[in-house]
């Protein structure tokens, strides 16, 4: 997909780039536009600490540190967000979907408008029940081939799980 920054404000990374160099505040929010959908996404800007694959639903650590989300880490994520490009480097920056229509990596047989869930594999969500559920996420087309990926709507998404006991 390609997007188009919105508002008067100059952003100096192109949300389909990644880079080796910080270009702008961790945890800076901004808006763009899908030029295919015209639909408007809010971006977060990060760095890797794991290799992220495209689509991947990530874990928003403490100094905007990103990952694949797990259930393991979805229960320590500060934040979530749904990456649109591979970031194949740690260490590199780049944007991630917070609220908007990205498009996430899901299992297979996954319904729509359902509450999805963190799995064990990195980065993929379901509609199967785990201990980590993602608040503010639904997919809108149910997920019947091994691609794997389907288009959410995402507004403000959280982690959520109960608290050992």
């Amino acid at each position: 997909m390609a997007y188009q920054i919105l508002g008067n404000e100059i952003i100096p990374q192109n949300v389909d780039d990644t880079s080796s160099t910080k270009k702008m505040g961790l945890g800076k929010k901004f808006q763009a536009k899908d030029v295919s959908s015209y639909a408007v996404s809010e971006f977060i800007y990060v760095q890797a600490s794991n290799s992220i694959a495209q689509y991947d639903a990530v874990a928003i650590k403490p100094g905007y540190k990103i990952a694949p989300l797990t259930i393991t880490n979805g229960k320590t994520a500060i934040e979530i967000g749904f990456s649109q490009i591979a970031i194949g480097t740690i260490g590199d920056y780049a944007s991630v979907i917070q609220g908007g229509r990205p498009i996430v990596r899901v299992a297979n047989g996954t319904q729509n408008n359902v509450p999805l869930f963190a799995t064990a594999t990195g980065g993929v969500l379901d509609d199967v029940s785990s201990s980590v559920v993602i608040q503010g996420v639904q997919t809108e087309t149910v997920v019947t081939n091994s691609a794997g990926t389907a288009t959410c709507v995402a507004r403000f998404p959280t982690a959520h799980h109960e608290p050992p006991g």
